[in-house]
């Protein structure tokens, strides 16, 4: 289970970066319609770095204890199920 935990979390970890990219490009090209203010494009950019963050922190929990990083990919599942900043429209 400990490769395929650490697997997961690395594609998982891949797909993060890439969003926090789209979404810093995002912020600074100004793409983001003209009613959507600068705190909810702070509170997006706050919940997708959380997201990275768990992420890597789980990956790296992979190698020691699989069970606990598989409950922590579970964890961010669920906090991303709840919208805010850009996405709560």
């Amino acid at each position: 289970m400990h490769s395929s935990t650490l697997l997961y979390g690395i594609v998982l970890t891949l797909c993060s970066t890439f969003y926090n990219l789209m979404l810093m490009h995002l912020i600074r090209s100004d793409a983001f319609h003209s009613i959507v203010d600068g705190k909810t494009k702070r509170q997006t950019l706050i919940a997708y770095r959380v997201g990275w963050f768990t992420y890597m922190g789980a990956t790296l929990v992979a190698l020691i204890a699989p069970i606990a990083s598989f409950a922590l990919y579970v964890l961010i599942a669920g906090y991303f199920l709840f919208p805010r900043g850009v996405d709560s429209d």
